[in-house]
């Protein structure tokens, strides 16, 4: 019997040679290794991207927390006010008025420290006194800034030598707050510390700024020079700028951030990690001049922190410049360690100087910088 010959055909291919094996092994893991090279390259591609987006994203968040309280530093809603009356005691706790005018506990406006640990204390800040302790990098700068914030009560009655001023209900205060009250003119305004607030009713509040108060620095007076019916109460921020360890690891290796640091009431500090990623503050402050003395800042000069307090010209600082140096919370966000040259003022100079970068890490690093004006200072 003759088979067809599509049997015969198919008892005769049996199997693969071992050549032809090889072949077709040799062809599969060339294809599989270029569909894992494109999907490694595309993951890669899509960390790079991602980090960049994040980057950009904390440095525009960083830059525009700092310009916002820099821009607003030494404000207390008027231009031009006089000072009637600074009755704050000089700590600790004395019978002798501050003659610190809008300085409060030794502080400025606008004000700083220049490389802790090296040209300035290791923590000025005593961030090491909060629970979890954190300490500035040593190494970064600090900015310290004072201004005018709250609600802005309304005065609805006060005579001139009384302790106590009844404003509006609800405001945005409490006790030991250090608070400027400013006239119905905006021409005049005093500096007190409340030493007692409450909500009276649904009309009003009362504000006590009573002497002998056992919270420091407390009042050395209670006049404020004038009455102040009519004004409105603008309560002091105090906050201050600085990078430290979060106590967090990326790759073994420590997470820093950028932190704000809120005393606005005596007591233990509020202390806030605003972006993560933050790993070098440098700033300068410019100090400006007026050389023909018609009220208009003619010159600055760019001066470390340093540089501006032995000279005292802290009330000349005109504007802040502020560099950040910021890193990936992707420790491998790149193939290789990134080299990279930043401008950092980490040396006793009126300008930047060039430092080149080669970090440990595969993470991805971008400075960022800006330079804003104090409002209050510049007509």
């Amino acid at each position: 019997m003759t088979l067809p010959a599509s049997i015969a055909s198919a008892r005769s291919q049996r199997g693969l040679t071992l050549v032809e094996l090889m072949v077709a092994l040799v062809m599969g893991m060339v294809l599989l290794a270029g569909v894992a090279t494109v999907f490694v390259a595309n993951k890669q591609s899509y960390r790079l991207q991602d980090s960049l987006a994040r980057l950009q994203e904390n440095g525009r968040f960083a830059i525009e927390f700092l310009e916002r309280d820099i821009r607003m530093a030494g404000y207390t809603g008027c231009k031009n006010l006089v000072l009637k009356a600074n009755t704050v005691a000089d700590p600790p706790q004395t019978t002798t008025c501050s003659t610190k005018g809008m300085t409060l506990d030794g502080g400025e406006p606008v004000d700083g420290f220049d490389n802790v640990g090296s040209n300035s204390p290791a923590d000025p800040l005593n961030t090491g006194a909060l629970q979890p302790p954190r300490p500035p990098k040593l190494d970064t700068d600090i900015l310290r800034l004072l201004l005018g914030g709250g609600q802005g009560a309304k005065v609805i009655q006060h005579k001139e030598n009384s302790a106590q001023l009844k404003v509006t209900a609800f405001a945005d205060l409490a006790d030991e707050d250090i608070v400027m009250v400013v006239d119905s003119t905006c021409e005049n305004g005093s500096i007190f510390q409340i030493t007692n607030f409450a909500n009276k009713s649904i009309n009003h509040s009362e504000v006590v700024h009573n002497t002998g108060n056992t919270t420091s620095p407390s009042n050395c007076v209670k006049d404020l020079g004038q009455t102040y019916m009519g004004g409105r109460i603008i309560k002091f921020v105090r906050a201050a700028y600085f990078v430290a360890d979060t106590g967090r690891l990326a790759a073994g290796q420590p997470v820093f951030a950028l932190y704000r640091l809120d005393s606005t009431r005596v007591g233990t500090p509020t202390l806030q990690e605003l972006i993560e990623g933050v790993e070098d503050m440098q700033i300068l402050f410019g100090v400006g001049s007026d050389a023909d003395n018609d009220g208009v800042v003619d010159t600055i000069a760019y001066k470390d922190a340093t540089a501006v307090k032995n000279a005292s010209e802290w009330p000349a600082v005109v504007n802040v410049r502020v560099q950040l140096l910021l890193s990936s919370a992707d420790p491998n966000a790149l193939w290789k360690s990134q080299e990279i040259d930043v401008q950092l003022g980490r040396t006793s100079v009126t300008e930047y100087v060039n430092i080149a970068l080669t970090p440990a890490d595969k993470a991805m690093r971008q400075d960022y910088n800006t330079t804003t004006t104090v409002r209050n200072r510049v007509n």
